[in-house]
């Protein structure tokens, strides 16, 4: 088997793994019911106000995502921006700072996954 091959096999098994995890998340999210659980009549923290998130979905999910990519990408390009080899993948030349940053991208995008997942059926399970 060529290096090629070998290379490909890893980055469609790296998306098809990421899809399937998305998809796992979007099922504990839309299909899931969760528990729910009621509430106490005495309970103190009922008679205040509701009130909206202070730091919305979307500004956590950038931030905690978002963040940590740009420091992968910036630390990579930083450390072997002037590496250089003779590997290529289906014939195109890939800088060994972009094979770093895919490689800690790929890890850190599937470690995120399933952690969302365990969140969310903990969340369901719980209540």
């Amino acid at each position: 088997m060529s290096k090629d091959v070998s290379k490909l096999r890893k980055v469609v098994l790296d998306g098809f793994l990421f899809i399937i995890l998305m998809l796992s998340i979007l099922a504990t999210a839309l299909i899931w019911e969760p528990f729910e659980r009621g509430f106490f009549c005495g309970d103190q923290s009922l008679m205040y106000p509701y009130k909206d998130d202070t730091v919305t979905v979307l500004m956590l999910r950038l931030i905690g995502l978002g963040l940590p990519a740009l420091v992968f990408f910036v630390c990579e390009w930083a450390l072997l921006r002037k590496a250089e080899d003779g590997e290529k993948f289906l014939g195109i030349k890939i800088p060994v700072w972009l094979r770093g940053f895919y490689c800690a991208a790929v890890s850190f995008a599937i470690g995120a996954c399933f952690v969302e997942i365990s969140v969310n059926m903990s969340k369901n399970i719980i209540g």
